[in-house]
């Protein structure tokens, strides 16, 4: 466990430090565009972000499962590459005949710098999965912080200097040309660039993709037909204002994507050996997500209006309420259900479910958006995602023929949800001092972490105790390593 606890530290870390990173550009453009125009880049990277997710089809992300499975058999990345290319083309395709389509939909014609984003930014990406399968996640950390760090340059100076939406996106397609041209000679360096396939290999890896491509396909559907729905409704000025409510869900990503990685390479590596012990570590994963995410849910809840001024000014207030309908699906999150349904290679399970999620989502935005416009959309895939995790909860049940007292460890999740509830009075505390309203959130935020990690750690809880410690270690490590490099430069 100690061994899985420093890998997930690591990246938990990383994926923080890159969430910062990404969050400060929509914080410094909505300062420099206008609300038009912000919603704009919104409409592009809709766009972008939709049709790059489904392409993704979980390609790169198989690679986690058969590297892990199969001795780091290079074999499956350059399947992965061949299967990457024949998406592109397809989307390629699919676009330009959209293209007139697209244009009638659109607030500006970005038709052509899309298919040349979406060309280099779906080919070669592969190198995450592969470091988390070997055990390299600190090449994740320099890796995904220097990417998001150049992107983030690259928009917010292109805004500033020519404040034009059109300029922004080009530069965008350059950086990931630039990525794309240098994960191009490491790929050669690791003696990965081979063009012949071998069939066996890659009709296994399709077999496994497939269903969970699908699945993610509907799954990214179900999650953006909302801003779909206010984008052609409303106009791209309330997209903006509905996409900046939906800015915490990266936090649910930075917890559960870090600990999930790492987990489910050592779950897979398990299974082969012992299904009850990959089960006993998948129910631990749980206790972590829980250890993390409870105590930023209620933080951010309930600074919920503050988060949204302070970060996105008073222009964006609007977004409060889906900021914190959104929150929700940080709980919900907590209980994963995906690893042991992914680990059977079950899944097809994941299509039965996203299908129905797609469906009750459909019928509440119908019900919801006739009484609650602006917030109906956002109440209705809340509450469609939750289905998914009840189902598969239930198929997990059915699979290892056990009782929902037993899917869990529901004493340690209730010592967490009592321990984050016990302790909010800290944040009601700091209402009563009239001081400057930045200083008292982090003020009594932190308070409220450490009195809430410190007696979390002291229930002795080992999973919990075992990650806060390394994360911990981890952070203290990059201060240490910042010190150092300071002191040389001023040598």
């Amino acid at each position: 466990m100690s061994s899985i606890a420093r890998e997930t530290s690591i990246l938990i870390v990383c994926r923080f430090i890159n969430y910062l990173v990404l969050f400060a550009s929509p914080v410094v453009l909505v300062r420099i565009l206008s609300v038009e125009k912000f919603g704009m880049y919104r409409e592009f990277m809709l766009y972008a972000g939709m049709i790059s997710n489904f392409a993704a089809f979980s390609v790169n992300k198989s690679l986690i499962y058969f590297l892990s499975k199969y001795n780091h058999d290079k074999q499956y990345i350059n399947n992965s590459i061949f299967l990457n290319i024949l998406i592109t083309i397809f989307v390629v395709l699919f676009v330009l005949i959209s293209k007139d389509l697209i244009l009638s939909k659109t607030s500006f014609d970005f038709v052509l710098p899309l298919l040349l984003y979406l060309i280099f930014f779906l080919n070669l990406d592969y190198c995450e999965s592969y470091w988390i399968s070997i055990r390299k996640t600190n090449y994740v950390l320099y890796y995904t912080f220097l990417r998001g760090l150049i992107r983030n340059i690259a928009v917010i100076v292109s805004a500033c200097i020519f404040s034009d939406v059109t300029k922004m996106i080009h530069c965008l397609v350059i950086v990931e040309v630039i990525r794309f041209l240098l994960v191009c000679f490491y790929t050669k360096k690791i003696q990965s660039l081979n063009i012949k396939l071998n069939l066996v290999k890659l009709k296994n890896q399709v077999g496994y993709i497939l269903p969970m491509g699908i699945s993610n396909f509907i799954f990214y559907l179900n999650k953006e037909i909302s801003k779909i729905l206010i984008l052609y409704t409303m106009g791209v000025e309330y997209l903006a204002i509905y996409s900046v409510g939906c800015y915490q869900i990266p936090i649910i990503g930075i917890v559960r994507g870090s600990i999930g990685d790492i987990v489910f390479s050592e779950v897979c590596s398990r299974s082969s050996k012992d299904i009850d012990k990959a089960f006993v570590l998948w129910k631990q994963t749980n206790i972590i997500y829980l250890s993390v995410v409870l105590p930023v849910f209620f933080v951010f809840f309930f600074y919920a209006k503050e988060f949204i001024t302070i970060f996105f000014t008073e222009k964006y207030l609007e977004s409060v309420i889906i900021f914190k309908i959104y929150m929700f699906l940080m709980l919900k999150e907590c209980f994963e259900t995906g690893i042991p349904i992914r680990m059977l290679n079950k899944n097809k399970f994941y299509i039965y479910a996203y299908n129905y999620s797609f469906f009750i989502n459909i019928i509440s935005i119908a019900i919801l958006s006739l009484y609650f416009k602006f917030v109906g959309p956002a109440v209705a895939y809340v509450v469609s995602d939750t289905f998914v995790y009840i189902y598969l909860g239930k198929k997990i049940l059915d699979i290892s023929q056990t009782k929902i007292s037993s899917l869990f460890y529901w004493r340690k999740i209730s010592y967490l949800f009592v321990s984050s509830i016990v302790f909010l009075p800290i944040l009601y505390v700091g209402e009563l001092f009239n001081i400057n309203s930045i200083l008292k959130i982090i003020m009594f935020s932190i308070i409220y972490f450490i009195v809430y990690s410190v007696t979390i750690i002291k229930l002795n809880i080992e999973e919990v105790a075992i990650v806060y410690k390394k994360i911990i270690n981890q952070f203290l490590y990059i201060k240490k390593r910042c010190i150092s490099h300071l002191k040389m430069e001023a040598i």
